[in-house]
């Protein structure tokens, strides 16, 4: 593995060379082939693209490379443009078109039709190395998809002698990996790594296994066998970070990450549970940091941009650095990041630690958001009726009332509105009884002990005809 890897660091070296040298130059296609993967597996998009384009100049009729392009156009759903380019590939087995297609239907959520593609192109093909290798690829097809069973039914039926063996029987417990099944596929794997002990990569997909059926203690210890093999095994150390995240406190894994993220600083997943996990131990100056870090690489379409800014957010308050929070919070919702249940962790501990003022603040930038869930304005309403008596409550509980009287609050809106000595109290408690008048006797019946409804609205009205 190690001398593989050296290997592809050598082509990437000199193809990068000669192409900043700017004159022409010949490179063989398989070589090219494997930087283009190397390309796409760093998520280079662009540089596979023109790495690609050059090797199909210098090799128009490589079948490996027109595959490639074929797989770049598919990897970007561009699937019929794909196809055009498998059926028109010069591949006398049609293996290509027959894998293709197969994984055309899974991506189309057709699991049968792409069983009966790979059945009737193993059916064309005689017992030996090219059939073992064929399901293969199939079970790594059908792995990608989730379709773990139909993976293992393909593996089970490689025999031992084929030359992958090791590496099939690596995808056998990663598919029990997935399945839960973690002590069967440890089993395949101790014995996958007694007939090989130096392969860092068996050390990995062990981890990895390990740390997705949270078993993390396991996984660091498999990562560490995995590092002294190959100190530059990224993916063991990512794995490895992630699992003593998990279970073990800062002060255990705070030098691993510091060097981690010295080495890959967009590593933003790894940076923001780094973050919470610093949180979590009340350690608020080294959670908004490694937060900072996490949101400054996040993608902007990214779905852990609002994880990330509670953290961030959580942080300030925690740093008494709320002026700061509000500005952010601001900010953010003009970028279209949502963060509703951020806010109302925010401001149920300022409310928790005394900030009235600020958790009012707080409080009104929430309650003007329409996309509100039934649970989020329950605890809006509930926190707001805490704070009454600040100031700044009444506007806050006009806000509510004007854009969310809704049934399963308003009754609660009523009280509010007592409270704050409202002249439009009798005109909220006229909409509860209409809306909800099983809730207004429930919170009133204290107030008004042995009044009907209607004798309830009456005395309201003549409560707020005094507060006019």
């Amino acid at each position: 593995m190690e001398h593989k890897n050296n290997r592809l660091a050598r082509l990437v070296r000199s193809y990068e060379e000669k192409l900043e040298q700017g004159v022409p130059f010949y490179m063989k296609a398989a070589d090219m082939a494997d930087i283009v993967e190397y390309y796409t597996g760093q998520g280079r998009d662009y540089d596979a693209e023109t790495c690609l384009r050059i090797a199909q100049n210098l090799h128009p009729d490589d079948v490996d490379l027109s595959l490639q392009r074929a797989y770049i156009l598919k990897n970007a759903g561009k699937w019929e443009e794909a196809l055009e380019i498998v059926v028109n590939v010069n591949d006398p087995s049609r293996r290509s078109y027959g894998m293709f297609m197969a994984e055309y239907n899974l991506a189309s959520l057709n699991f049968k039709n792409a069983v009966k593609c790979i059945e009737e192109l193993l059916q064309q093909m005689q017992e030996g190395f090219d059939l073992y290798d064929t399901m293969e690829e199939a079970a790594e097809i059908f792995f990608d998809y989730g379709f773990f069973d139909q993976s293992l039914f393909y593996l089970n039926k490689i025999p031992a002698h084929y030359e992958q063996y090791l590496r099939c029987q690596s995808l056998k417990a990663d598919c029990l990996f997935h399945k839960r099944q973690p002590q069967e596929a440890a089993a395949i794997l101790n014995e996958t790594i007694d007939a090989s002990p130096y392969d860092d990569q068996l050390w990995t997909i062990m981890a990895d296994g390990q740390m997705k059926n949270k078993l993390f203690d396991a996984a660091i210890e498999s990562c560490e066998y995995a590092l002294a093999i190959n100190p530059d095994n990224v993916q063991a150390e990512r794995i490895r970070m992630l699992s003593m995240f998990q279970v073990r406190p800062i002060t255990d894994w705070f030098t691993f990450y510091r060097e981690y993220i010295m080495k890959y600083s967009n590593d933003y997943s790894v940076a923001m549970l780094a973050a919470e996990s610093a949180y979590n131990e009340g350690q608020y100056a080294l959670s908004l940091e490694e937060a900072q870090r996490a949101y400054a690489s996040v993608p902007l379409d990214s779905s852990e941009r609002a994880r990330i800014l509670r953290v961030v957010l959580l942080s300030l308050i925690r740093n008494s650095r709320v002026s700061e929070a509000a500005a952010l919070m601001q900010g953010a919702s003009t970028m279209g990041v949502q963060f509703n249940d951020t806010l109302c962790e925010v401001s149920e501990y300022l409310v928790s630690v005394g900030e009235t003022a600020s958790a009012v603040q707080m409080l009104q930038q929430l309650s003007s958001v329409d996309e509100l869930t039934e649970m989020q304005l329950c605890r809006v309403v509930n926190l707001s009726l805490v704070l009454t008596k600040d100031s700044q409550a009444r506007k806050l509980w006009e806000e509510i009332y004007e854009k969310h009287a809704q049934p399963f609050v308003i009754a609660q809106t009523a009280l509010a509105f007592r409270k704050l000595r409202h002249p439009l109290y009798a005109q909220v408690i006229l909409d509860a009884l209409h809306m909800a008048p099983l809730y207004v006797e429930a919170y009133f019946e204290d107030i008004y002990p042995e009044t009907d409804l209607f004798q309830m609205y009456l005395v309201a009205q003549a409560e707020s005809a005094q507060w006019e």
